[in-house]
């Protein structure tokens, strides 16, 4: 069967230097979030570290599987990491208590809130290195990415992805199409977020930049695709 080309070796000593350096933030983001969980629902120690437990071991399986998927040319477990998710939520949830869980949704709509404003805090970071902005640009883009990005449901949208790309028949190929698809969405969104923030100039160099990030984004993604189904970066 038609698979994704195999790494060489420098690209696989890459490959794995970048797993580990995004295992590593990755690991720190979720123990973050299991202390404001322990905070917000009040979890005694033991709790914590069975949920902390739960989260990382979820979350190095994940990276793990996708890793070796690459290295040996094998189609993404994209399916497999949708249900490992799910089943880490469900077996943190077997570990909270009756009072816990009904405050759990009101957790999960906080941890939304955070994520949104770490997106758009990130964002202005990165806007700052291609364009100078004032006090008061750096504030309305964080609170428009803040907006934005608050009301993506990521989830349901990856849900939905999964689903068409199981009808499609390759589910692997489909699902980095719709990732591209969607960089490139993500990039015209943000472009327009902006129109009405920088000046003409800064527009102008903010979409250059941005381009060029896109372009170099979607060749990488093209890299773990099948030879015959290879689509056009735009």
């Amino acid at each position: 069967s038609l698979g994704m080309p195999a790494l060489n070796p420098m690209m696989t000593n890459a490959m794995m230097m970048g797993v580990t350096m995004a295992e590593q933030i990755q690991r720190k983001q979720a123990l973050a979030k299991v202390d404001r969980m322990r905070a917000a629902l009040h979890l005694t120690d033991d709790q914590t570290a069975a949920v902390a437990n739960v989260i990382t071991n979820q979350m190095g399986h994940r990276i793990k599987e996708a890793l070796d998927a690459m290295i040996k040319g094998e189609p993404l477990p994209v399916d497999q990491a949708g249900q490992a998710a799910a089943k880490a939520e469900t077996d943190v949830k077997t570990l909270l208590t009756p009072e816990q869980l009904a405050a759990y949704p009101e957790f999960e709509a906080a941890e939304k809130q955070v994520a949104a404003r770490s997106i758009a805090q990130s964002e202005v970071i990165v806007l700052t290195q291609q364009v100078d902005l004032t006090a008061d640009q750096k504030s309305r883009v964080e609170e428009a990415f803040y907006q934005y990005s608050l009301h993506q449901d990521a989830e349901k949208t990856a849900k939905e992805n999964l689903v068409q790309a199981a009808k499609s028949g390759n589910t692997s190929a489909a699902m980095m199409q719709m990732t591209i698809d969607r960089l490139q969405q993500a990039a015209a969104d943000k472009a327009a977020l902006l129109k009405d923030i920088l000046t003409p100039e800064q527009l102008q160099t903010y979409n250059e930049s941005s381009k060029s990030q896109l372009q170099v984004q979607i060749s990488a993604l093209q890299m773990f695709l099948p030879r015959t189904n290879q689509p056009a970066a735009n």
